[in-house]
């Protein structure tokens, strides 16, 4: 329901962005806006390979382990696992990745 419900507010958001876009001579803006959700699986070698965060971990997330203390770990997305313990110098990319890229963004 909830995946609806943005996806919902999400096509509302990018019609408004590209009626705007059309007032101020910006054509095909509605194809600008249209997200790549295709899983890493089915991006091409060469899409793979462009992607700026290719080869890059996920995290550090948390989670209690089977001893009940907190232990990290991080996602790895192109081949979809877990991984607990990461080489040293392998990239990763954090939440506070993420808040940069939005700040920059906004």
């Amino acid at each position: 329901a909830l995946r609806r419900e943005i996806n919902v507010w999400r096509n509302a958001l990018n019609a408004e962005a590209a009626r705007r876009a059309g007032k101020r001579g910006i054509p095909n803006a509605a194809e600008l806006l249209v997200l790549d959700e295709r899983p890493w699986n089915e991006l091409s070698e060469q899409e793979q390979e462009e992607d700026p965060h290719a080869h890059t971990l996920i995290g550090p997330l948390q989670h209690t382990d089977s001893r009940g203390g907190p232990s990290s770990y991080y996602y790895n997305v192109e081949d979809s696992n877990f991984v607990y313990h990461v080489q040293e110098g392998s990239p990763t990319f954090t939440l506070q990745d993420v808040r940069d890229y939005v700040s920059v963004a906004e």
